[in-house]
Parts: C-alpha cells; sequence; structure tokens
C-alpha cells in the first residue's frame, strides 16, 4: 500500500467519522439474527 493511498484512507475516514459511527451505532442497536442482516444492509446502502 503506498503512502499516498494509506494518506487519502486515513483523511477519508477522518472526514466521515460521525458517519460511521452513527452507522455502527444502529447497527449494534437492531441486531439481525440467523445471518439475515437486513437491517444492516439497509443502514448501511442509505
Amino acid at each position: 500500500m503506498s503512502a499516498e493511498f494509506s494518506a487519502f484512507m486515513a483523511h477519508y475516514i477522518e472526514q466521515n467519522q460521525a458517519h460511521f459511527t452513527a452507522l455502527n451505532d444502529a447497527v449494534w442497536e437492531h441486531p439481525d439474527t440467523r445471518f439475515t442482516e437486513t437491517f444492516s444492509a439497509r443502514s448501511r446502502l442509505g
């Protein structure tokens, strides 16, 4: 992995941290059972 790509990814993650945290919290609060993962899939798509 190049240093340029690593820097880009670090910046992207930092800029979108609130979105990632909110998505993580939503998925954690709505566990899907038996490998269905419908809530988490819908949440990820927007």
